[in-house]
This record gives C-alpha cells, structure tokens and sequence, in this order.
C-alpha cells in the first residue's frame, strides 16, 4: 500500500465529524432531494459533473450532514480504488403507475482479489432500494422572470417531468449504495468537502419555502416507497425461527436460509417468505 494511502487511512480515523443525524426533518430531505435531482438533470442535458459532495443544514442546535448523490459516488470510488471493494448495479426494476415511475434496485457489493493467479470476486454484501417518482414536477410561476407570490407564499405550477424515469433510477441507485458506505468514508467526505469548499448549505429561507408545498403521500404511495427497503431485524430473527419450525423440503430452506445469509433482503420479499413458512405450517 502506498504511503498516500496509508495517510488517507489515517486521517480518516482522525475525523470526529457525525454523519446525517437519523431524523432528517422532511423538508431538509425534501430539498436535498430535489438537489439531486438537479444534479442529474444537468448530467443528462449539459454533460454538467456535480462538484458539491456534501448538503449541510443547521437544526435546532444540531449540525445536519449528508452525502450528496456526488458524494455517494465519491464514496464508491473511494471504496474501489483504496480497499478494494467494487459495487456492482443489477439492471432497475421499472414500473409506470399512475403516480409515477417506481425504480426498484440491487447493488452489490463485493472484494476483487487474485488468487492462483486469477481474479476472483468475494461477495460483501448488497442493499436494495425502490423510488417512485411523479410524472410531474412544481416549478415556481414567474413573471418579468421575478417569482410570483400569494399571501406570501410562493406559487408553483405542476408541469410534466421529462426525465421522471432517470431521476427514478439515479435516486435508487443513490439510497441503495449509501446503505452500504461505512460511517467512517461518509465523515472523511464530509470533512474533505469542507475544507474543499464543496459543500451546499441549505438556507432556512429554502426550508420554509418547502413548507408551503403539498405533501399528497397516500397510503398506497407509501406501500410502493417501502417496496425493496431493507428487512427489519425482527423479520430476519421470526423468519429463522420459522426455518427451524417449519416442514418445508429442505431445498427450500437452505434456499431461503441463502438469501437471509446474503443480505439485502427487502421488506417485501421477508414479508413474503414469512407467509410461505406460515402457511406451509398450517398444511403441515
């Protein structure tokens, strides 16, 4: 290992800097989010690389940090080039509703080394990650190219949303390979952005702007949002409990017990190989 990466290791250990505290209020996600989705419309139509690696807000006292969907990417490279691990994207899962476009995703994780002379890939894990995004998008009403206001609120009007399925896909992709980036890559970032001058503040003034908008999230939205979330612990502990219980061939059970041993079981697929076992008792 070169000394250059022997001190990046180091510093990184160094760094005391938390990452985003787990109760991001939803306007601060809200507007992060559609930042992203900033960076990836540019992507697409300019050839624009995003520069800001970090989002930062302050919260009642607290110091909010996240990656951006740039830092995210930073950290995989990060990843590959000094430990030698390698994310692999499975092809996206796509769907038109009539809400939106739902992008489901796999990404893997895994160690690339040589063994008897050959190339030889371990697995290290792999997270999953579904995002379902509307057909149309707000965009603030102008006139004189100053942004119109009621009641001191700024108004918006919906129009359609070109790039709903990139957006979709590229937001996936971003959520499920931050579930796999160590806390101590994302605080190296972090600190690595500051002092790079390549961190986004977000203003209060953006937050109460969001505040004003229409959060129409039904219960059906939500279902499709949690669709490829990672498994709960508890999932994972009942559906162990059900394997050593249950009468299915034992072909099934080391199936599933793989897919437990595996990780990135999503919520969907637990809840359904939990209803398998269940009922496989009650043939029994």
């Amino acid at each position: 290992m070169s000394d250059k990466k022997e001190k990046q290791k180091k510093e990184t250990k160094k760094k005391t800097t938390k990452p985003v505290k787990k109760e991001v209020p939803h306007e601060v996600f809200k507007i992060t989010d559609r930042l992203d989705e900033e960076v990836i419309t540019a992507e697409i139509v300019q050839a624009i690389k995003p520069s800001e690696l970090v989002y930062h807000y302050p919260e009642k006292g607290h110091e909010i940090w996240g990656l951006s969907i740039a830092g995210v990417n930073e950290a995989v490279r990060i990843l590959r080039e000094e430990h030698g691990l390698i994310t692999i994207e499975e092809p996206p899962d796509i769907k038109f509703t009539d809400k939106g476009v739902l992008a489901t995703v796999v990404v893997k994780m895994a160690s690339v080394k040589i063994k008897d002379g050959e190339l030889v890939t371990i697995p290290a894990g792999q997270r999953s990650a579904a995002v379902l995004q509307p057909w149309k998008m707000k965009e603030k009403m102008k006139k004189n190219g100053k942004v119109l206001y009621e009641d001191g609120k700024p108004l918006y009007r919906e129009i359609d949303d070109p790039f709903a399925v990139q957006k979709a896909v590229g937001k996936a992709y971003r959520n499920a390979k931050m579930k796999l980036i160590p806390a101590a890559v994302v605080n190296r970032i972090i600190e690595e952005a500051k002092g790079e001058g390549k961190v986004r503040e977000i203003s209060p003034e953006e937050v109460k702007e969001v505040q004003y908008e229409v959060v129409d999230e039904t219960k059906e939205d939500m279902l499709l949002l949690l669709e490829g979330e990672t498994a709960t612990k508890n999932q994972i502990e009942f559906l162990n409990n059900l394997l050593q219980s249950s009468k299915v061939k034992d072909t099934v059970k080391e199936r599933i017990k793989k897919e437990i041993d595996e990780g990135g079981l999503s919520k969907e697929r637990a809840s359904f190989l939990i209803k398998e076992l269940l009922n496989s008792k009650k043939e029994g």
